[in-house]
């Protein structure tokens, strides 16, 4: 059973994290104004496996 998250259940949490994408100025300002402060900036990565040798996507060029 999925339980859902209530205040009481706040009272006990030592941290509490969320994200938004780097452009989404308005998520940015919204955490900001909830008390949230900025951790890190990431960069993602991803590369397309489809139609490709199997190594390839295992680091075995």
């Amino acid at each position: 059973m999925i339980k859902r998250a209530t205040i009481d259940d706040a009272k006990v949490l030592a941290e509490m994290a969320s994200d938004c994408e780097l452009q989404n100025t308005d998520s940015l300002k919204f955490h900001l104004a909830m008390g949230f402060e900025e951790a890190n900036r990431i960069i993602c990565f991803k590369k397309n496996c489809e139609n490709r040798e199997q190594g390839e996507c295992y680091g075995q060029e």
